[in-house]
């Protein structure tokens, strides 16, 4: 499907520039800071596109078996995780940084290996989330959504004091991007050509 790859693409290039704004160095004028910003804001969105494609092509399908999917999926994450947090951690080992260091990067503290315990946690919830999404369609995902968007919204205004039991944060973070991506994939919008 066309319009997946040209997202992919899209996301792709976001993760670069997102990247690339890391070589702005020392940030003087007000103008290197408001690029930097931009360069990082362009970039951000890069990581929710690719959860909400896994969403679109993974969710509301039929599996073997569970053990099939998630051995076809671990395997398309795990090894490459394997080989790259040998090479960096090796590294690190090399250049003498201490050992907590090391495991921060390990767990992804960092933020160098933190996208690959995102897709760990994700592959692990999508069999729980296909079965939901097959029982409930598009229903159960504006359900899901709206628990979603709520809990983003606790989180973000960092509301949970308030209501220390009432704590949903299975439902916040990366978890939702995969589940809105189904649902923009499947719900038929009515749109007029204006």
């Amino acid at each position: 499907m066309f319009y997946y790859d040209f997202l992919r693409a899209f996301a792709i290039i976001a993760v670069i520039i997102c990247h690339v704004e890391h070589f702005f160095g020392p940030l003087t004028t007000p103008t290197q800071i408001i690029a930097e910003m931009t360069f990082k804001d362009i970039g951000m969105i890069g990581v929710p596109i690719f959860l909400m494609i896994s969403g679109a092509l993974l969710l509301n399908r039929e599996y073997p078996s569970l053990e099939k999917f998630l051995k076809k999926r671990f395997a398309r994450i795990v090894y490459p995780f394997i080989f790259w947090i040998i090479l960096i951690l090796g590294q690190l080992y090399l250049h003498g940084y201490y050992p907590k260091f090391i495991w921060n990067v390990f767990i992804g503290e960092p933020s160098i290996t933190w996208y690959f315990w995102i897709l760990i946690g994700i592959y692990l919830f999508i069999p729980v989330l296909n079965s939901f999404i097959k029982d409930y369609k598009i229903k159960g995902a504006e359900y899901f959504l709206a628990i979603w968007f709520f809990t983003m919204i606790l989180k973000t205004f960092n509301s949970y004091p308030l209501w220390h039991y009432f704590n949903l944060d299975m439902f916040a973070g990366f978890i939702g991007y995969p589940v809105l991506g189904y649902y923009l994939a499947n719900k038929e919008f009515k749109l007029n050509d204006k």
